[in-house]
């Protein structure tokens, strides 16, 4: 695949990539587009339905991201008025349009708004001698009665090009499941910073993000 998935989002002027929902498909594992390295990671969290209640509050709040050394700031709701919805299927898995906007709004407990689609952050993580500030923003969320998540899209001035998906899925027998799934290259503006510490970053923060909300980690 060389260009980017048809029937995704539309474009954004803020995002410095092309294959805005890219992460939806299982394709994109096999044919990310080029230039771009795709990866996917799966971890058991536990099970029952206090485990996928307590694991989707923490990952719909960056704790994902918080819990793999992730510092997350200048979060913005909905800063320029453009939402992602995601793509609707249809039974074939062929996709057929931009799905149906979710109107609901979701809280933690302790009153922290969940993620939004369209919603702005940044990240910041050390890569080498290097602080990175990465800016992202919510393409599409993910609600389902079994399922719940969210995909972050690389915003201009960020040091890779790409699409993360991060759900937790609670299956049939009861199990927990967390799944990560992304596809990134280095950008342009990161230049300044080898493509070799990058992609060995990519790596570690991988690894860290799989076992960030397992409950040995978080006490839970």
């Amino acid at each position: 695949m060389t260009g980017p998935l048809r029937g995704g989002p539309s474009a954004d002027s803020t995002l410095n990539y092309a294959s805005i929902g890219a992460t939806q498909t299982d394709e994109i594992l096999a044919y990310p587009p080029s230039g771009y390295k795709s990866w996917q990671g799966d971890q058991k969290l536990g099970s029952g339905d206090a485990r996928f209640e307590t694991a989707t509050r923490d990952l719909m709040t960056w704790g994902l991201q918080r819990g793999a050394g992730i510092e997350v700031t200048d979060i913005v709701a909905e800063a320029d008025g453009v939402a992602y919805t995601g793509i609707e299927f249809g039974e074939d898995g062929r996709a057929i349009g931009p799905a149906a906007p979710v109107e609901e709004e979701l809280y933690a407990a302790d009153g922290t708004p969940f993620i939004s689609a369209g919603m702005t952050a940044v990240l910041h993580r050390k890569v080498g001698p290097f602080e990175v500030e990465g800016p992202v923003k919510v393409v599409y969320v993910i609600q389902e009665l079994n399922r719940i998540g969210f995909a972050y899209g690389t915003r201009l001035g960020h040091p890779m090009e790409g699409e993360q998906l991060q759900v937790i899925e609670q299956r049939e027998d009861g199990e927990v499941w967390l799944t990560v799934r992304s596809v990134f290259r280095a950008a342009n503006a990161s230049a300044k910073i080898p493509s070799a510490m990058l992609r060995l970053r990519q790596k570690q923060d991988n690894r860290s993000l799989l076992t960030a909300l397992h409950p040995t980690r978080i006490g839970g």
